[in-house]
């Protein structure tokens, strides 16, 4: 089955915000699904998920998107930074700026037990907010600001509420190389980096 969403997608209100969906009893049979021709604003976000039938079914599926008019990007979920194959999206990267940006955060607790930030679901394409351990307990607001007009760079700003160890990475998908991605980093137990704005971030206008 596909859902298609605008403006946000929350899995614990799946019919919030929700535009069309279709499962596989259609004109095209089992195992194919279809939604077609709508019509999307341009200055919102959409979303597709696909889903089995029902919780107990897995395995593999495909998705083609078609545009009549230039899409302004299509975003998928990555394994990992540099891995080109798509893996299910699970919330470990916040997809930012109309997906230039990527934003994980990784780090570990005052036991030494490692952890992998989430995202919050958000209708924001600027910022985004992870949990560490708990859904419901926020640990760090990151926003990036197109700052060009200004300086020419684009800007990264973050606040934590934690003293757990956490690096922050901020990734621009639009640059080639290994040398795309700036980190910051706070040390366990301080609060060394609370806030930051950093507003020579990433020169790279273009």
């Amino acid at each position: 089955m596909i859902f298609l969403y605008r403006n946000g997608f929350n899995p614990a209100d799946s019919l919030a915000n929700l535009v069309a969906f279709d499962d596989d009893d259609g004109e095209f049979g089992e195992g194919t699904s279809r939604i077609n021709a709508l019509s999307f604003l341009s200055n919102d976000d959409y979303f597709l998920v696909t889903a089995g039938f029902d919780s107990t079914e897995v395995g593999t599926f495909s998705n083609q998107i078609a545009c009549a008019e230039p899409a302004t990007r299509v975003l998928v979920g990555y394994g990992d930074f540099g891995d080109d194959t798509p893996s299910a999206y699970d919330g470990r990267y916040a997809q930012l700026l109309n997906g230039r940006f990527e934003v994980s955060v990784t780090g570990f607790n005052f036991a030494s037990v490692p952890f992998v930030g989430k995202t919050v679901p958000l209708a924001s394409s600027d910022s985004a907010i992870f949990y560490f351990f708990q859904p419901a307990n926020f640990e760090l607001l990151v926003k990036i600001v197109n700052g060009c007009s200004l300086n020419s760079n684009y800007w990264v700003f973050y606040a934590a509420t934690t003293n757990v160890d956490f690096t922050l990475k901020v990734t621009d998908t639009f640059l080639p190389g290994p040398n795309n991605f700036i980190t910051y980093h706070n040390t366990l137990g301080t609060q060394l980096a609370t806030s930051i704005a950093d507003s020579e971030a990433f020169p790279t206008c273009f």
